[in-house]
């Protein structure tokens, strides 16, 4: 077992309030340590609620607002370990309530934090400022309110601090509580005044952050107290938008269950019901179709509901959308139907799906490509090879007459040029012209 120096075994005898020992151990220091050891034992023998080694501390000349070498003054050590009797004796001895550390708290903001009620009370009955923040502009009603500390909360409201004080970022006491879950914490800022729809840097209100994070509860009593439902923050996103793009299906049925506009849009146009594609949430998904979502909705881009379902590969949602009215043909602004985006990305389940529900196999784009041509120029052989086994027209070819099979060797795609070739793919097209767009054949060989 290693001995213990002088000083720590002073530091010992600070923690578990051995005063003889500390006195005998004390009395053999330089005097320049003293004064070092001093104060790093006043904040040992408050954290540890020492009454008499304080006081004897006190006695002996060391300052009562000196700090250890953490920067940690007595007050806030016996703050944050719930001494009240120990903060009223310092207090008595001239502690200042408000002092702070370097990076800004004080006695007040830790025990708010930490949810040392007694603390809290006693540093308030002595006159604590409610408002002083830290250099993160937290104030103790914002710390309270992350951690939902309500007892704290009500004696903080009870000295009628800055309700709508703002950090930086512009969250507020209420934003910050609605963003952690905390029903009780919010309801009391609520009640007290908290404006309910002031909103941070980027315009998202305390429902909004409520929304993001999953809390339905916190959700539920905003609304309840009246927080507009389809405010939209800065990108023109809602509370529903936010909570579909996250996939959180309570919020969104809270939402719903309170009206909120199911095809309101961002400003790039993306509805909910699109944003729940995106992250394949199909829980959130099939909640907004039951809820009335427009399930031909279409981006500005022309891309519907269906074919951003298709570009992703979520079969299980492209047969949801498409029973329930889906149009199989809605292309996006480049005339791209859904079987070709499909195609492209080399979704063969997505594929073979469409085509079972009827999609066009050879309907071509303004080029003339087919979802086939698509798939081959790409190189994705599992839809080519679905796409061929359904029936589609191997040599059609695009405007420029390049067949799928010459734009898969151009490409490079050996495999699938050897695919072609099994079910008769031509590198020369039959097809010598489009005439008001119907093909025109010659019987010529490769």
């Amino acid at each position: 077992m290693a001995i213990q120096s002088r000083e720590d075994q002073i530091r010992v005898a600070s923690k578990t309030g051995d005063l003889n020992a500390f006195q005998r151990l004390m009395g053999s220091l330089e005097p320049e340590d003293e004064e070092v050891i001093g104060r790093q034992c006043l904040v040992l023998a408050s954290a540890n609620g020492h009454v008499e080694m304080v006081e004897n501390l006190l006695r002996a000349g060391v300052a009562v607002d000196s700090t250890a070498t953490n920067g940690w003054t007595a007050l806030m050590a016996a703050a944050m370990s719930d001494r009240p009797g120990i903060l009223t004796l310092l207090l008595n001895n001239g502690a200042q309530v408000d002092k702070q550390r370097a990076d800004g708290y004080s006695a007040l903001l830790l025990a708010s934090e930490f949810g040392r009620l007694s603390a809290v009370k006693t540093l308030l009955d002595h006159n604590a400022s409610v408002n002083l923040t830290n250099k993160e502009d937290w104030t103790p009603l914002m710390v309270a309110a992350q951690n939902g500390h309500s007892q704290v909360l009500t004696l903080l409201l009870a000295k009628k601090p800055h309700l709508n004080s703002q950090r930086r970022n512009k969250c507020t006491a209420l934003y910050i509580a609605s963003e952690h879950g905390h029903v009780q914490a919010a309801s009391l800022l609520i009640d007290s005044g908290a404006n309910i729809e002031l909103a941070d840097h980027r315009g998202w209100t305390p429902l909004m952050a409520a929304a993001w994070k999953n809390h339905p509860n916190v959700a539920a009593l905003l609304l309840a107290k009246g927080a507009a439902i389809n405010k939209r923050q800065a990108d023109g996103a809602t509370a529903l938008y936010i909570a579909c793009q996250h996939g959180h299906p309570e919020v969104a049925r809270t939402l719903l269950d309170h009206n909120a506009a199911v095809d309101m849009p961002d400003k790039e146009g993306w509805s909910p019901l699109m944003a729940s594609i995106k992250i394949g949430n199909i829980h959130v998904m099939k909640l907004l179709v039951e809820r009335g979502a427009n399930v031909n909705r279409q981006h500005p881009t022309g891309a519907s509901v269906l074919y951003l379902t298709c570009e992703i590969g979520n079969v299980e949602a492209a047969a949801y959308l498409l029973s329930h009215g889906a149009s199989i043909e809605l292309a996006d602004n480049e005339h791209w139907t859904p079987l070709m985006c499909a195609s492209w990305r080399g979704h063969a389940s997505m594929v073979k799906l469409l085509l079972e529900k009827g999609a066009q196999i050879d309907k071509q784009l303004p080029d003339k490509a087919t979802a086939l041509y698509l798939a081959c120029e790409y190189g994705q052989l599992n839809a080519v090879r679905t796409l061929i086994a359904h029936g589609a027209s191997v040599n059609l070819p695009n405007e420029e007459f390049t067949t799928p099979l010459r734009i898969a060797e151009i490409k490079g795609h050996r495999n699938v040029v050897a695919l072609l070739r099994q079910h008769g793919g031509r590198k020369l097209s039959p097809i010598c012209a489009y005439v008001n767009g119907v093909p025109f054949s010659m019987p010529w060989e490769d």
